[in-house]
C-alpha cells in the first residue's frame, strides 16, 4: 500500500504547477506552502525543475481549485476522507482494490486507500466535508510533447 501512494504521488502533480507550490524546494526537508486557507502543500520530493511529490494537508471544511497541468498525476488518498470533482472521468481503485469510474463534473467521495489517475489539462476541485485533517499524496509525471486540453472549469 505504501509503495502505490509513493507511485501515485509522483503522478497527481500535474494538477499542481510549480508556481502555486512557490519557489523551489530547499534542499533538505520538507518545505510547506499553504495553497489555500486550511489547505497546505508539503513537498516531498523533487525533480529539480518541478515537484514530483507533495502531501495536501486539508483542514476540516477547507478547499481547493487545482489547476490542470502538461503531465499525468497519481493521488492517493493518505487519511480522511476527500470529495474530488474533475472535468474528466477519473479511473478510482478504492483500499479493497475494487476499481469505478468518477463520472466528470461530479462530487466524488474517495476515503483512505482510495488513489485516482488524473489525465494531463484536468482541473479538479477538492474539499475536505469531514470533522478532522485529511491528507492526499499526489506525484507528477511530465509527458512529452504537448497535451491534451480539458475544459476549464470543474464546475460547470
Amino acid at each position: 500500500m505504501r509503495r502505490t501512494l509513493v507511485i501515485l504521488a509522483a503522478l497527481f502533480l500535474a494538477v499542481v504547477p510549480a508556481p502555486v507550490l512557490g519557489q523551489s524546494p530547499a534542499p533538505a526537508g520538507p518545505t510547506s506552502f499553504q495553497i489555500a486557507p486550511g489547505v497546505v502543500a508539503e513537498l516531498l520530493a523533487s525533480t529539480g525543475k518541478d515537484p514530483a511529490a507533495v502531501r495536501f494537508r486539508f483542514a476540516p471544511g477547507s478547499a481547493v481549485d487545482l489547476p490542470g497541468n502538461q503531465g499525468v498525476s497519481v493521488a492517493g488518498i493518505e487519511s480522511g476522507g476527500l470529495v474530488v470533482t474533475t472535468t474528466v472521468d477519473l479511473a478510482v481503485t478504492d483500499a479493497s482494490g475494487s476499481a469505478r469510474t468518477a463520472p466528470a463534473g461530479t462530487a466524488d467521495t474517495m476515503e483512505q486507500g482510495d488513489y485516482f489517475l488524473i489525465p494531463p489539462q484536468a482541473p479538479g476541485h477538492v474539499e475536505n466535508h469531514g470533522t478532522s485533517e485529511a491528507t492526499m499524496v499526489v506525484a507528477f509525471l511530465p509527458v512529452q510533447g504537448p497535451a491534451p486540453e480539458a475544459s476549464a472549469s470543474p464546475h460547470g
